[in-house]
């Protein structure tokens, strides 16, 4: 699976940094205790914390409850799948410049919720198949879950085919790049602000929690936005 830039650069933001680097070369060894690694690595417990949410959401590390304490591990599928993915972005290879241009010209849309997780990974995930020819399409949101909505995901893979999980996660806005249109998907006095040419909010019900029904609903709804603004787009942005 490629990765976008904008899905390779918050985990290249988390390993950024010489201390969560030794944190991943110490799990390399195995799974541990927050305890011991906090004996190995010269921070505070705060500081800890932060390092090892920062790996956790990149999901370069996986974290589970153990007691009073957390457990941490490296997550090597994901790890492999950077690796793969940064090893594509610097081996030589040939490319075709035209389409290199096109895609940088490409609108980008940004679809915001707060929390990233169902209804704004529907939009993205459907824009990718219905309009990925005409705009790029992002998700992101002020906070970040550790799985996208499970329901959302059955719905997307039964009635597209396609697994939200191994192509999207949760991300934060500040992870974006520049966008040309925001989409708000009905978060009212919550919905995260972002710069952009234009916003619009689609007003869409959380599905959350609710019947199967309810998600292929929403989906349904999506699709015809998403058709919707693939036809207005350009004139959005004249």
């Amino acid at each position: 699976m490629a990765y976008s830039y904008s899905e390779l650069v918050p985990i290249i933001k988390a390993i950024s940094d010489e201390t969560r680097l030794k944190i991943i070369d110490i799990l390399s060894c195995g799974e541990m205790c927050a305890c011991d690694i906090l004996e190995l690595v010269n921070v505070s417990q705060s500081t800890l914390s932060y390092h090892m949410k920062m790996l956790t959401e990149s999901r370069l590390v996986n974290g589970r409850k153990d007691g009073s304490w957390m457990r941490y591990s490296i997550n090597k599928e994901n790890a492999e799948l950077f690796l793969s993915n940064l090893n594509n972005l610097v081996e030589e290879k040939e490319k075709n410049i035209d389409e290199e241009k096109n895609q940088m010209n490409k609108p980008k849309v940004a679809f915001i919720c707060v929390h990233n997780s169902c209804r704004s990974q529907m939009a993205e995930a459907i824009s990718k198949i219905f309009a990925g020819d005409v705009y790029e399409a992002y998700s992101a949101g002020t906070e970040t879950k550790d799985r996208i909505n499970q329901d959302a995901v059955k719905i997307i893979k039964e009635l597209y085919n396609v697994d939200m999980e191994e192509s999207q996660s949760s991300k934060l806005i500040d992870t974006l790049p520049a966008v040309d249109i925001v989409i708000t998907m009905g978060c009212n006095v919550d919905c995260p602000w972002l710069p952009s040419r234009h916003r619009e909010d689609w007003g869409l019900d959380d599905p959350s929690g609710l019947s199967k029904e309810e998600f292929i609903k929403t989906a349904k709804i999506i699709e015809e936005k998403v058709l919707d603004l693939k036809e207005r787009i350009n004139y959005l942005l004249k």
